[in-house]
């Protein structure tokens, strides 16, 4: 049990990165991803996409209609949030 108490807490932690970015709205969740909308039309999906990208990270994008601003970001390693956030900060 002890790893899902540590996916779970690293998923708050994960949200709290993602809800702190003015430019994204994260979208609470159960699993072990959370979605986030690009909200700021200024900054932009592929802004942000080639931001995280030079630093390595992956984000899962989507091409329907109705999710083509959002980004899937999975939760992982309490550095892997760490690495995330420093990236976002520099959108």
């Amino acid at each position: 049990m002890g790893n899902v108490r540590k996916i779970i807490e690293e998923r708050a932690r994960l949200f709290k990165v993602l809800a702190g970015q003015p430019y994204l709205e994260a979208i609470p969740s159960q699993g072990n991803f959370i979605l986030a909308r690009v909200s700021d039309e200024e900054v932009g999906l592929q802004r942000v996409r080639t931001t995280v990208e030079a630093d390595g990270i992956l984000l899962r994008y989507f091409h329907h209609p109705y999710l083509s601003n959002f980004v899937r970001v999975t939760v992982g390693l309490p550095e892997h949030t760490d690495k995330l956030a420093c990236a976002l900060s520099k959108v």
